[in-house]
């Protein structure tokens, strides 16, 4: 959860793009389609003063998504 969500906004080596395609994989075994990856990079651009709000809101999203229940 945010314990995740505070790694990956504090690591500054790596793109956010590279970010999001972890927490895709690590959570449904698959890399975002385009138009994934797109919301999320604007999500965390609309937060970028405070990235971790941003990575935070990002996990419970996909936590929250039928995808995920129905797979885990």
């Amino acid at each position: 959860g945010s314990g995740r969500a505070a790694l990956l906004a504090n690591d500054k080596k790596r793109s956010h793009e590279d970010k999001i395609r972890e927490l895709y994989r690590w959570f449904y075994s698959r890399d975002p389609i385009r138009d994934e990856l797109k919301i999320a990079l604007a999500h965390i651009k609309k937060h970028e003063k405070k990235p971790k709000i941003a990575y935070e809101d990002i996990v419970w999203a996909l936590v929250n998504t039928k995808e995920f229940l129905f797979n885990h």
